[in-house]
């Protein structure tokens, strides 16, 4: 698929924009953690949802703008561990 654009700007771009940032974010972890000899391996896991959002406008020439808006409904991570025990207690 192909597209072509041909068009100006007439005057400089500007870019105006708020961050929401208010709300809760909350979630659940879960993870395990193993010794082999002086050892440890763990993996941990979780995810959170969240009510951060934000939008902006880009005035794009006379009469013309694009206005673009982004949520974050959820995200989450996973991570592994290595480790050493210096001194088992």
């Amino acid at each position: 698929m192909t597209a072509a654009f041909t068009g100006g700007v007439l005057g400089p771009a500007t870019a105006t924009g708020s961050a929401d940032l208010n709300g809760l974010v909350g979630g659940a972890q879960i993870g395990y953690n193993w010794q082999a000899g002086a050892l440890v391996f763990g993996v941990e896991a979780d995810i959170n949802a969240s009510g951060q959002s934000a939008s902006g406008v880009t005035a794009c020439g006379i009469g013309c703008s694009i206005t673009e808006t982004s949520r974050i409904n959820w995200f989450g991570t996973v991570r592994g561990r290595v480790g050493f025990v210096a001194a088992n207690t």
